[in-house]
């Protein structure tokens, strides 16, 4: 992200954080609630964020982050990549920590970081992984075709509960229809050791246990 925009992302932070800390003490919220709304809203704002930097992207170069044949990243994609650039979705697997240049979804971050767009943070990037952090320490990554959905920013290890929250703040309130879903690897694929972002995941079975992780995708197509 551009630093004046991550500046400004920053300071709107730190008066969210303080507001919220007065409304629970007004309200007599206990300490892990307020972590939890906490990183609820601070989720919502980095979703929204990077939701309009993907279309802020498209709309100066016509073409999706990492998809762009004309990107700053265009040359970093093997072959297998690099034939489909321009089609309008991220194709590849969404990770591949053997062989991150595989994946257009994950040039993604190159594209909009060359461009001006994004800025990486070293305290929120994964060490294993050329992508960043969430605010629920699972990985935040672009991904095409999960849930029903095309292009979209989709966040690992977010609590069911967490999800079902951010579902009924920011969309419809239901995991599994609208712009914002929420779903449960395929049990199968589970157990053949697919990660977790490059498998099937169904839709909208959210688990009982509220603690339990899901993976959330927020669809950027209508952007």
């Amino acid at each position: 992200m551009a630093a004046a925009d991550g500046g400004r992302s920053a300071a709107q932070t730190v008066v969210l954080v303080l507001l919220l800390g007065v409304f629970a003490v007004v309200v007599g919220i206990s300490g892990r609630d307020m972590l939890d709304l906490t990183r609820q809203f601070t989720t919502r704002q980095d979703l929204e964020t990077l939701r309009t930097l993907v279309l802020l992207y498209r709309t100066r170069h016509g073409a999706l982050p990492g998809d762009d044949p004309r990107g700053v990243a265009g040359g970093e994609a093997a072959a297998e990549v690099t034939g489909v650039r321009g089609n309008g979705r991220w194709d590849g697997p969404a990770l591949d920590l053997a062989r991150p240049e595989r994946s257009e979804a994950v040039a993604a971050w190159a594209d909009l970081a060359r461009a001006g767009l994004w800025q990486p943070d070293e305290d929120r990037t994964a060490a294993f992984a050329p992508v960043p952090h969430n605010r629920f320490g699972g990985l935040t990554l672009f991904a095409d075709g999960l849930m029903g959905l095309g292009p979209a920013l989709c966040l690992t290890s977010v609590p069911a509960a967490d999800a079902l929250r951010l579902d009924a703040r920011m969309d419809d309130g239901d995991p599994a229809t609208g712009a914002l879903r929420a779903g449960l690897p395929d049990d199968a694929e589970t157990a053949a050791g697919a990660a977790a972002v490059n498998r099937q995941l169904r839709t909208g079975i959210l688990p009982s246990d509220g603690r339990r992780a899901v993976v959330l995708c927020l669809d950027l197509a209508g952007g």
